[in-house]
C-alpha cells in the first residue's frame, strides 16, 4: 500500500476521508498521508473521523554557526544549504555559500584577497548536507517502522564550472584560479583590465588570455602588464627582499609609509592587510567558459607582501548515508526500527556524503512490517563538494595524523 501526499499551507482541520496537512513555516516541514484504510476497510464509509499513519519531514540544514563552531577562528567561505524552491511534488536543496551565491549571480562581485591558496589547503568550508526526518503515528493505534529507504533516481557529476578566483598576499601580481569542477570544463578565456591610480573602469576589457583546464590551482602573472603600465617592478625588487622570482616582501606599517608610498606607481598603496599597508593594483575581468558559461569580476593584485603566513585545520566527516558520483534507480537502506504509540513521533537525522560535487534526484520511504510504506516528496539534491573543499582536504591530511 503506498501513501499518498497532500500539502498546504496552513493549518486545515482533518475530515473524514481527507489526508493530513502539515504547517508551513520558515523550515519545511512535510506529511505525506496514506489511503485511509483500517483492516481493509475504507475509512470514508465510516462515520467517525480517523486519521491514517504519516510519515512528516522536516528539511533543515546544518547552520552556518554550527560550522563556524568547528572552526576557529573561521568567519567566511562557509557552505551550507538552503531550500531554494518547493511545490507540492518536488523540494530543490542548492548549496549557499558567500562566494558560490556571487559567482553564480550575473553581477560583477569583488573576488577575495586572501593570504594563498595551496593544492592542500582548503578554499571553502562545507558541510554535508543534512535533512532530519520525522516519523509521526497519526493512526489510534501502534505503529512500527521497521525499514527506512533511500530511493535514488538519479546520481550525477555537476556539469557547473565552478572555479574558486582569488589574489593572494604571498604572490605578488598574479591572480589564483583554483579548479573546483570535477568534470573537465575544456578552457576559458580571461578578459581584463588593470587600472592605474585614479582610473575607472569603463566596462571595456582591453587584454584576454585562455585558461586550459587544470585539476589544480594555477596562477596568472601580470607582471609584464604592470611594467608595461609603468611600473618600476625590478627597480622595487633591488630595493627590498625579493623571493621566488616575483614575490615582493615589504612589511609597511605608519612608520614607513611615507618612505614607501612611491614604490608603487602608478599603482596604489593601502591598507588590505589588517595592521600594514601594501601595494596593490585594481583589475577588472571576465571570465567565459565553452559551456557559455560566464563571471565577472574585480579585485586587487596584490604588489607586495607582509609575509608570515600559517594554517591549521580538522574536520568533522561523519555521514549516516553515502550517494553514488554516477548511477540510476539505486536504493540505500539505512537501519532503522522503532514501534510508536498513537500520537507519537520520531526523528531520525540523516547527513549525505558524496566525495564530488553532484546532483541527486531521491525520495526517502519508510515501511512497516504489514507493507505499509509512505513517501516523502521527491528531493533534487545539488550536492556541492569541490576540489579544495574542507572536507576533500582533510581526507588528505588526516593520512598524516596518527
Amino acid at each position: 500500500m503506498t501513501m499518498q501526499l497532500n500539502l498546504s499551507k496552513t493549518l486545515t482541520l482533518i475530515k473524514r476521508g481527507c489526508w493530513p496537512y502539515a504547517f508551513l513555516t520558515c523550515s519545511f516541514f512535510l506529511i505525506v498521508g496514506c489511503d485511509n484504510k483500517k483492516n481493509g476497510v475504507d475509512s470514508s464509509t465510516e462515520t467517525s473521523e480517523t486519521v491514517s499513519p504519516s510519515l512528516r519531514i522536516e528539511t533543515k540544514m546544518v547552520s552556518e554557526s554550527d560550522i563556524l563552531s568547528s572552526y576557529e577562528g573561521i568567519t567566511d567561505n562557509v557552505l551550507t544549504y538552503i531550500i531554494k524552491s518547493e511545490d507540492e511534488s518536488t523540494i530543490n536543496v542548492e548549496p549557499n555559500s558567500q562566494y558560490y551565491n556571487l559567482f553564480t549571480s550575473d553581477a560583477e562581485f569583488e573576488i577575495p584577497l586572501t593570504s594563498y591558496l595551496e593544492d592542500e589547503e582548503p578554499t571553502e568550508y562545507v558541510s554535508y548536507p543534512k535533512m532530519n526526518f520525522f516519523i509521526t503515528n497519526n493512526s489510534d493505534v501502534p505503529l512500527n517502522i521497521s525499514k527506512l529507504n533511500v530511493e535514488v533516481a538519479s546520481s550525477s557529476i555537476d556539469n557547473l564550472p565552478y572555479v574558486y578566483i582569488a589574489t593572494e598576499e604571498a604572490y605578488s601580481n598574479q591572480l589564483a584560479i583554483a579548479n573546483e569542477s570535477w568534470k573537465d570544463w575544456g578552457s576559458a578565456t580571461l578578459r581584463y583590465k588593470i587600472l592605474r591610480k585614479g582610473e575607472s573602469f569603463d566596462g571595456n576589457y582591453d587584454k584576454s588570455t585562455t585558461i586550459n583546464y587544470k585539476d589544480g590551482i594555477q596562477r596568472i602573472d601580470f607582471t609584464d602588464d604592470l611594467i608595461n603600465m609603468g611600473y618600476d617592478y625590478f627597480l622595487l625588487a633591488e630595493n627590498v627582499m625579493s623571493e621566488g622570482g616575483n614575490y615582493i616582501n615589504l612589511y609597511i606599517d605608519d612608520e614607513n609609509l611615507e618612505n614607501c608610498k612611491d614604490y608603487f606607481n602608478p599603482f596604489e598603496i593601502g591598507s588590505i592587510y589588517g595592521n600594514s599597508y601594501g601595494g596593490f593594483a585594481r583589475i577588472h575581468a571576465s571570465l567565459k567558459f565553452e559551456d557559455g558559461t560566464s563571471v565577472r569580476f574585480k579585485g586587487k593584485l596584490s604588489l607586495s607582501t607582509p609575509g608570515d603566513f600559517g594554517a591549521g585545520m580538522e574536520e568533522n566527516d561523519s555521514f549516516d548515508v553515502i550517494l553514488k558520483e554516477n548511477g540510476d534507480n539505486y536504493v540505500i537502506e539505512k537501519p532503522y526500527s522503532v514501534s510508536l504509540q498513537p500520537g507519537a513521533s520520531d526523528l531520525i537525522g540523516v547527513t549525505f556524503r558524496c566525495d564530488k560535487s553532484t546532483r541527486h534526484s531521491f525520495l526517502v520511504s519508510a515501511e512497516n512490517n504489514e507493507g505499509l510504506i509512505v513517501k516523502s516528496k521527491i528531493i533534487k539534491l545539488h550536492l556541492l563538494n569541490p576540489r579544495h573543499s574542507s572536507k576533500n582536504i582533510w581526507q588528505i591530511k588526516k593520512q598524516y595524523i596518527d
